[in-house]
């Protein structure tokens, strides 16, 4: 440092220090957000008097004050204050606060600016200012005076067990939103099969995202336009042998082959998915419009897509890419019902001897495929995270912590993914009450499953048991368990299944979900499940005599009936409340002209042609007019 600056210099040794807090606080600037939001009104800068009102760490604030007395800062500070006064809250990046020994290492200089820079998930605005070092908030829940703007401190019992963060936008806390503005990006679900993709789609269309869904028995898409999924992949596995791979580093053939073969597939995507948004966007439920996620336009889920990521950053690097990796325990993987993609891509992967090796302990071929697919994904997407890649996110999902008995854990979780997308319409309150409705099983990938579509305590015991059963698969098989834990060791360790690495997930802005289900009712918060549904501010609005399925202008009714079978070309199935919604949910989606409504379990079954009939007393079907 030049030392002709006198006491305001900061050393390197400082420099690092607060790049060291700042990357330890990162994820914790929620509440600092929601503090500017708050003063935003009164058009003042949170000066550390203020800050130290919000719950910021001492340390911190102290950093702030002794940065911003040097010479440099006071000269800057009016102009400062004039900027973010004009403002609304935004991405600040920061910039000069570097010293003559800084500038004449352009890696650190790249550094501090990367982590110095804060998205909003209000406006990516770029101001450009020299300020002193970010402030980024502590988990604290401090109390603060009443003002209109403010939440009061004289709160009722449930609103002090919340800590009294009800009324805050949940998405806003999310550690991951670095991309939260992109309005066109399209999000996109994988993981290995089994894994649990399916819950986090229908998350997702409960947060107001809309999902392009070929098959509702997986929620998948099946890429028929190009001729699906393996004769795309398998050629980059062959000449990849990993999921973490740069494009330029594949051969000419193998890159320009593959983003030809994809090409109808995305524009089909692009044309439903946009299609489905804009229809989303216009959708009322009980007279209200429901919440549309902000961040993407919209999604699709395929588990094998995970192989295809950084193909995908280079095709939606225009609207930008944001990929959800969901994990599951690799042993659960491995005893799954479904081992095609070890049938299909192991050869691929790995080499036909090493697949013929395991023969005899077929399951280790799972647990293998499961440990370098997701370590590869996982080291690409950290990678591009880490380097801020201004066109893509990656963000990984738990699946056992989506059905945590710990509400706070799968609110974290699900926070995560609607800062993600850009869920900005939920409060805290709205997501906890989300979180804590009766959970609904998915099913397996068995073609038969029983269970599926069970809800509430039946759910949660299908659901649990669907999980760790690989301890009693293995007992006894000693050597089954010490092959499928050493080729499996590298995934197993990362994702902390073995050894057990317990997960934290401290709330960002100190909120704490502990409503029930009461309390929800009391708030006059009501959860929907169906696709773009979410949570709704009011009860909803029950339609008099709709349940008795009336011939009208809009459809007409055939009791007791099913439309079935393949020639019936099912689309979806989506939860609606009766029968008529059935139809309005036919009416809404492209391709629909018949469908068939179960009453038993809330499930509308879209169609695009009759099919066959059969005589169903339970059932109602119907076509649109």
């Amino acid at each position: 440092t030049d030392k002709e600056e006198g006491p305001s210099s900061m050393s390197l040794e400082q420099h690092n220090s607060i790049l060291d807090q700042i990357t330890e606080l990162e994820n914790k600037q929620s509440a600092l957000t929601n503090a500017f939001t708050l003063y935003h009104d009164k058009k003042t800068l949170p000066l550390p008097q203020q800050l130290r009102s919000l719950g910021v760490a001492s340390n911190v604030v102290d950093a702030y004050e002794s940065a911003s007395t040097s010479a440099y800062q006071k000269k800057e500070l009016s102009r400062n204050n004039h900027l973010l006064s004009e403002s609304s809250p935004g991405v600040m990046k920061k910039e000069g606060f570097i010293s003559q020994q800084q500038q004449q290492q352009p890696h650190d200089e790249v550094q501090l600016q990367q982590k110095l820079a804060i998205v909003s998930p209000q406006t990516s605005q770029t101001i450009e200012h020299p300020p002193p070092p970010v402030i980024l908030p502590v988990v604290k829940s401090p109390v603060i005076e009443h003002t209109d703007s403010m939440i009061s401190s004289s709160q009722s019992q449930e609103e002090e067990e919340t800590g009294g963060k009800g009324d805050l936008i949940a998405a806003y806390g999310g550690k991951t939103k670095r991309l939260s503005t992109r309005e066109k990006s399209v999000v996109v679900v994988g993981g290995s099969d089994g894994s649990g993709t399916r819950s986090v789609v229908a998350t997702l269309e409960k947060l107001g995202v809309f999902m392009v869904v070929d098959d509702r028995g997986t929620n998948d898409v099946h890429a028929a336009e190009m001729g699906g999924w393996p004769p795309v992949v398998s050629p980059v596995l062959n000449a990849a042998k990993t999921a973490d791979y740069e494009l330029n580093k594949l051969s000419r053939n193998v890159r320009e082959g593959t983003l030809n073969k994809m090409s109808r597939f995305v524009e089909s995507m692009k044309r439903q998915g946009n299609n489905g948004h804009l229809k989303l966007l216009k959708r009322k439920d009980g007279g209200e419009k429901v919440k549309v996620a902000s961040g993407v336009a919209y999604g699709y889920k395929a588990p094998v897509s995970m192989l295809l990521v950084p193909f995908m950053r280079e095709i939606y690097a225009q609207p930008g890419f944001k990929f959800i990796q969901v994990v599951r325990d690799g042993r659960d993987i491995a005893f799954s019902g479904n081992q095609s993609p070890v049938t299909k891509f192991y050869a691929d992967t790995f080499s036909k001897h090493d697949f013929e090796k395991w023969n005899r302990l077929p399951e280790v071929r799972g647990i293998k495929l499961w440990s370098e697919w997701n370590a590869d994904v996982h080291t690409y997407g950290t990678r591009r995270n880490d380097a801020r890649d201004a066109n893509f996110e990656h963000l990984m999902v738990h699946t056992e912590d989506l059905i945590d008995p710990d509400p706070n854990v799968k609110f974290e979780t699900i926070r995560s993914i609607a800062g993600l997308v850009g869920a900005n319409d939920f409060t805290n309150d709205e997501l906890c009450c989300m979180v804590i409705a009766p959970e609904e099983f998915m099913g397996s990938h068995a073609k038969e499953v029983h269970g599926r579509g069970e809800q509430g305590s039946a759910a949660s015991n299908q659901l649990k048991k669907r999980f760790g059963h690989w301890h009693a698969k293995l007992e006894g098989k000693t050597e089954l368990s010490n092959a499928m834990h050493r080729e499996g060791a590298r995934g197993l360790e990362l994702f902390g299944y073995e050894p057990e690495v317990e997960r934290s997930y401290e709330p960002t802005d100190g909120y704490h979900c502990t409503l029930t289900l009461q309390q929800c009712a009391d708030k006059g918060i009501a959860v929907k499940s169906s696709r773009g549904g979410g949570a709704r501010n009011k009860p909803p609005v029950s339609r008099q005599g709709s349940s008795e399925a009336v011939d009208s202008s809009r459809c007409s009714f055939a009791k007791g009936k099913d439309f079935y079978g393949t020639e019936s070309k099912d689309l979806v199935a989506v939860h609606t409340p009766d029968a008529l919604g059935c139809c309005e949910d036919c009416h809404s989606h492209d391709g629909c002209a018949f469908f068939t409504y179960d009453p038993s379990q809330s499930l509308c079954f879209l169609k695009g042609a009759q099919g066959s009939q059969r005589p169903a007393a339970d059932l109602i079907s119907g076509h649109i007019i």
